[in-house]
């Protein structure tokens, strides 16, 4: 009987560790980490707080780039009047640096999402020298504006000249579309 009393005093002794200290034990652990948990957020939530200032003014300076970049790039009303006006600018860009036209086309317009692509294809030629400043002139034209020179044929080059350019070459325009633009 003596074992009896001992056997059943450690089995109530298991039945006591199973279902009342080992979920005790559980409960604790489980505060434990979700207290780690916590303090981890609390300090990351610190260093956001510490760092404010500096995300504030990467913010400002963010927004200054962006508003920056939006003013670089061109918009149009009516794309009739947008593309005769860039063909005047080119024809301008041409005589100014001496270079000749030959031949001058706008390919089919290609609507964006936000606006258009025109192609304005055309045939060149003139003094390397001048083909090399029109070419610098098109690339400062902006983000709106892509050059691509398609063949370029090189002449007549000697001890102090250059020598002459002729070519093709396709300008891509990329503006976007006001608020009230027609189409």
């Amino acid at each position: 009987m003596n074992n009896n009393k001992l056997l059943i005093l450690l089995l109530s002794f298991l039945v006591i560790i199973k279902f009342i200290i080992f979920p005790i034990l559980d409960w604790q652990n489980e505060l434990i980490a979700e207290t780690t948990q916590l303090e981890k957020k609390i300090n990351k939530s610190e260093a956001y707080i510490n760092d404010l200032p500096k995300l504030i003014e990467q913010q400002e300076t963010l927004k200054n780039i962006l508003i920056k970049s939006k003013s670089n790039i061109e918009t149009y009303h009516d794309i009739g009047r947008y593309k005769i006006n860039k063909q005047r600018e080119i024809e301008q860009m041409f005589r100014e640096n001496n270079v000749n036209i030959k031949t001058l086309n706008w390919r089919e317009d290609m609507k964006t999402i936000n606006g258009f692509s025109l192609k304005l294809q055309l045939q060149y030629s003139g003094r390397v020298k001048d083909f090399i400043a029109l070419k610098l002139a098109i690339l400062s034209l902006g983000q709106s504006v892509n050059l691509r020179v398609f063949g370029i044929n090189i002449s007549i080059q000697g001890n102090k000249s250059l020598g002459f350019a002729n070519g093709n070459m396709e300008i891509i325009f990329s503006p976007m579309e006001s608020g009230n633009a027609a189409v």
